[in-house]
């Protein structure tokens, strides 16, 4: 199923109504062992021409767990999502929808999330009967009113986990070395930093009212490498999750100038299920550093309008008609969508909901279709630079700033000094302020 961003239908207004205990007799969390939950749809009721309720039960297995629905037409998770406590009993979740079409199949399942893997339950539909008398107009969307505190939610940026190259560029030059690891997450425990999902932080983001924790903080890691796994362990010492943003192009092992320095679908499989969330980096050739591609990628484009500036493919068109090339982005992103769930076991359609440009590159919003479509099919794309003036389009387009730590910026006293800041609320650093900072000189040129 899509999550849409902006949906041209009727807008969905939707309440989460209190979870209710289902079994009572649960084991201490001393005695049983944590795991990943457990998700079981039940069918819908209360369902009228334009209004239903979709139910479920979550079992945490013995940890904080998240849960939301998601349904379709129209999809998305928007105002769904649910906090549920650490204990061992099958809790049940409801969600009332409104601003349904009559006369209209409707598809639906329960997710659940939480450090040990993701679940979702098994896809239930209902149909809406046709309305009686006029059809009523779906009452407009009220401007969202925030309920949480929480002013900033900081965004940090990882890549491998290593000694870093002294080679500008090359695949180990962004590494994180573990030690300085280590001390950045014991840094946001020790001052009460609580990690949180994608769908946490753009329900927040949007001024959805979403249960955070009152200090969170959104820990990501680009393009998949086998060292990453070095981070598992530390992450789970503290309680803490983070998203891998994945390249299917390198995870199928196509780009073989680089042997063996991404991560394959096996290590993607079992870091999936030690409790990382799974998002899309790219495609096959999305980041792919042209002209040094598989020919499949190249295919098509002139080569000799790829410079060492002008190298992105998702940003230039290589000679393509707007056609061929708005063809060619659309078909890179949602085949490597497919591919991460086919190859994950994820529900059917499922889409990324969060996504990080491949070299932090956006275009700076200077191509409104590209902007409108990224915009339509996540909900945020993150960066690692954005320059003052083009502050204002990024925050229109849901472009956000994320802390990139690792080369010469890796230690607790740089994340220490950094992780407020203006950037991290919901308005973003604002009109005329950076966000920020060019790596080796270059606004595109930061890694991702």
């Amino acid at each position: 199923m899509k999550i849409i961003k902006h949906i041209r239908v009727p807008l969905t207004v939707v309440s989460v109504i209190a979870a209710t205990v289902l079994m009572s007799a649960a084991a201490t969390a001393s005695s049983v062992k944590a795991a990943a939950p457990t998700a079981t749809t039940l069918a819908a009721s209360n369902v009228t021409s334009t209004t239903a309720t979709l139910n479920g039960t979550v079992n945490p297995g013995g940890l904080a767990t998240t849960a939301w629905f998601q349904w379709s037409p129209p999809d998305g998770d928007s105002n769904t999502v649910l906090g549920i406590g650490s204990g061992t009993a099958a809790v049940a979740v409801h969600a009332n929808i409104t601003g349904l079409m009559p006369s209209t199949a409707y598809s639906f399942h329960v997710y659940a999330w939480n450090s040990k893997g993701q679940k979702n339950g098994t896809t239930l539909s209902f149909t809406t009967p046709a309305a009686v008398g006029p059809t009523p107009t779906p009452t407009p969307t009220p401007t969202p009113t925030p309920t949480s505190g929480v002013t900033q939610i900081p965004v940090l940026c990882f890549h491998g986990i290593g000694t870093p190259s002294s080679v500008v560029d090359s695949v180990d030059y962004y590494n994180t070395t573990l030690a300085n690891f280590k001390a950045e997450m014991a840094w946001l425990a020790s001052n009460g930093y609580q990690t949180i999902t994608p769908q946490q932080y753009t329900a927040w983001l949007a001024g959805q009212a979403v249960t955070l924790p009152a200090k969170p903080v959104l820990i990501t890691f680009d393009d998949a490498f086998p060292n990453d796994t070095q981070a598992t362990p530390v992450l789970q010492q503290y309680g803490f999750n983070a998203v891998m943003f994945v390249v299917t192009g390198y995870a199928n092992g196509d780009y073989s100038s680089f042997g063996t320095a991404y991560a394959p679908w096996s290590t993607i499989e079992t870091m999936a299920s030690q409790g990382w969330m799974i998002q899309l980096h790219a495609g096959e050739c999305g980041h792919a550093f042209m002209p040094y591609a598989p020919d499949s990628c190249l295919a098509g484009l002139d080569q000799s309008l790829m410079t060492s500036d002008d190298y992105e493919y998702y940003i230039w068109n290589f000679g393509q008609t707007d056609a061929q090339y708005r063809a060619r982005v659309v078909n890179d992103i949602t085949v490597g969508e497919a591919r991460i769930q086919t190859t994950l076991g994820f529900q059917a359609g499922w889409q990324s909901t969060v996504f990080a440009a491949p070299f932090g590159a956006w275009g700076n919003g200077q191509d409104p279709w590209l902007m409108s479509y990224w915009d339509r099919i996540f909900k945020t794309v993150f960066v690692q630079y954005i320059p003052a003036s083009d502050q204002a389009v990024a925050h229109r387009d849901h472009v956000r700033y994320r802390l990139e730590l690792g080369y010469g910026a890796q230690s607790a006293d740089y994340l220490a000094s950094h992780i407020v800041n203006v950037a991290f609320t919901r308005a973003g650093a604002g009109s005329g302020v950076t966000s920020g900072a060019t790596v080796n000189g270059g606004v595109n040129s930061a890694s991702g």
